[in-house]
């Protein structure tokens, strides 16, 4: 496969590559991991076709790096071979002629943020990335070159980006978009069929849990909406792909005409999908990374852009020096943490390991329950290679903790819990031994050895409750309990453990909130047993619009996230 033009080009590239290359590698094994990296790892450890937060590309890729190293290399590995593959393959795409056009070219990419951090990150930009250029180096070539060889190839990086992340998505609408020819094409419909059968193990498991990932990204993110977010959002996008180089980028890659349909369908990505996320950021917070899918537009088009305009290209040459000088400084920094220690703060990349080792040593042979943590809980199995598991509250969210089997296996052990502050203003905290320890950074945590472990968290609550009247009195809702356990459950609030159902009741904006303990009887569940029960929930005095959420509170335990939020209003 050529990739440049001239033997001098091919030998630039060459060493580039390599250089490169041998950055990725070294600064893939020599930084610590990122929470989320961790947490994919759980990912590549329990392999499937589909996982709560996102589809399973990213443990997919990290198992065979996992089988040839250890640690952080290990994680990273396959993450380090995809990323230079895809800055082969949009040399490969781009096919600069000459060595000056692979030096502008070389100049463009180290210049951006986002190829710097998909050099050695094991996150799921990073395959999104990569099957990107590949869609649309098969797009190209089923655009000018329409048979049925062309048209099962544009497949595989479709179903790629798709088990990547799902904004793939958004290539794929806004490409038919601006060739809406394609309807005409015989071809295109076996493109649609065949996609949707790879894609199609994912599907079944999104069925057979309810949709939860779309569920998650489609409601359950959604904060109440600042004017911050729009300014997220835009400074984001300057950060993400050309740092102080992005304004002449975007120039370069919107300003000229275009006449061939494969670049109208590049700018046609590039300008529908940072409108459809600027319009989106009006109601819900746009996270930067959200938009890497445009890396193959914003590269394509800059480049042919800068090479027709020496004013833009000498703009690029002026503020790409100290954008990839910051780059480089940071990533040295992410390996060595080179700051005076007066101004060390914490971060994700140093001191967890001397976190780890407190935590170890504090807990004995007792497995670790984080709470609300599904990050240091996987940041804590990677550092130790032991067991932990996250406790999600009421106040948090759900995550891939709460498919596994993790909350049955400490079922009546001794557990070493580590709670945050939403605990203190529970009514029964009387009932536990909270202790503390301070961390090389000098945060105090707290942790609690609880003996004979108890959590319902997978109990499935759903309730109906109407909105009260003005005098606002305590309400009588209808409540449908589901024990999907392999074991009875008693909630009971007798005994040295009370099981409590708990009414917790935040404010319109989702961010003060208080909790509610509710009087019930006594109900025994036998595995996967259906029950209707009855529950008086007071409702608050002043008038205003309110989101309920009933869970189960086990002793001094916060309540789990056993039900969806409802809206009231009370007048």
């Amino acid at each position: 496969m050529k990739i440049t033009g001239s033997k001098a080009a091919g030998n630039y590239f060459t060493v580039f590559i390599i250089l490169w290359g041998i950055l990725s590698l070294w600064q893939a094994a020599n930084s610590g991991l990122i929470h989320d990296e961790a947490y994919y790892m759980q990912y590549a450890l329990h392999p499937d076709t589909g996982f709560f937060d996102h589809p399973p590309m990213t443990g997919w890729l990290m198992i065979p790096g996992l089988k040839l190293f250890h640690g952080a290399l290990g994680v990273r590995f396959s993450f380090v071979i995809t990323g230079i593959l895809t800055i082969m393959g949009l040399f490969y795409l781009i096919k600069p002629s000459g060595k000056d056009q692979v030096k502008l070219l070389t100049l463009l990419l180290m210049t951006m943020p986002v190829i710097h951090v998909g050099s050695f990150l094991a996150v799921p930009d990073i395959p999104m990335v990569f099957f990107s250029v590949m869609f649309f180096i098969f797009l190209k070539r089923y655009l000018f070159n329409d048979n049925l060889q062309n048209a099962l190839l544009l497949t595989l990086p479709i179903a790629g980006m798709l088990y990547s992340k799902y904004h793939g998505i958004l290539l794929v609408f806004f490409t038919i978009i601006a060739f809406p020819e394609f309807f005409k094409r015989k071809s295109f419909y076996v493109i649609t069929v065949v996609s949707i059968l790879l894609f199609l193990p994912h599907i079944l498991w999104q069925y057979q849990h309810d949709f939860i990932t779309l569920g998650y990204h489609l409601s359950g993110r959604v904060k109440a909406w600042s004017p911050l977010f729009i300014a997220d959002y835009v400074g984001g996008q300057l950060l993400l792909f050309g740092g102080l180089a992005t304004i002449p980028m975007l120039l370069a890659a919107i300003m000229p005409r275009t006449k061939d349909p494969f670049s109208r369908i590049l700018k046609f990505n590039l300008v529908g999908i940072l409108i459809f996320f600027l319009v989106a950021s009006f109601r819900m917070h746009i996270e930067a990374n959200w938009t890497v899918c445009l890396a193959v537009p914003i590269v394509y088009l800059s480049y042919h852009g800068f090479e027709n305009s020496e004013k833009l290209r000498k703009w690029l040459k002026i503020l790409a020096i100290p954008t990839i000088l910051i780059l480089l400084i940071a990533r040295v920094f992410i390996v060595y943490d080179f700051l005076p220690e007066k101004y060390q703060r914490k971060n994700e990349f140093h001191g967890w390991d001397g976190w780890a080792k407190q935590i170890e040593q504090l807990a004995g042979d007792r497995p670790v329950v984080f709470m609300n943590s599904y990050q240091k809980a996987s940041k804590f199995a990677f550092l130790t290679g032991r067991f932990s598991h996250t406790f999600n509250s009421v106040r948090y969210r759900k995550n891939q903790y709460d498919l596994w089997d993790n909350e049955e296996r400490v079922q009546g052990e001794a557990v070493f819990f580590m709670p945050n502050n939403d605990v203190f203003s529970l009514p029964y905290i009387d009932n536990a031994e909270i202790d503390s320890f301070k961390t090389s950074w000098g945060e105090y945590l707290y942790y609690s050895v609880v003996p004979d472990f108890t959590s319902y968290n997978k109990v499935i609550i759903e309730f109906t409750i109407t909105s009260p009247g003005k005098d606002a009195p305590p309400c009588v809702s209808k409540i449908h309990l589901t024990n999907p356990y392999p074991y009875e459950i008693n909630i009971t609030q007798k005994g040295q453990k009370p099981v409590h159902f708990v009414a917790t009741i935040f404010d319109k904006k989702m961010r003060e909130g208080y909790e509610e303990y509710l009087i019930a009887e006594d109900i025994r569940l036998a595995p996967g047993e259906q029950r209707d029960i009855s529950l008086s929930v007071p409702m608050p005095e002043e008038p205003g619009v309110y989101y309920i959420s009933i869970g189960l509170a086990v002793d001094w335990l916060p309540p789990g996230y056993n039900s969806k939020f409802q809206k009231i209003i009370v007048e």
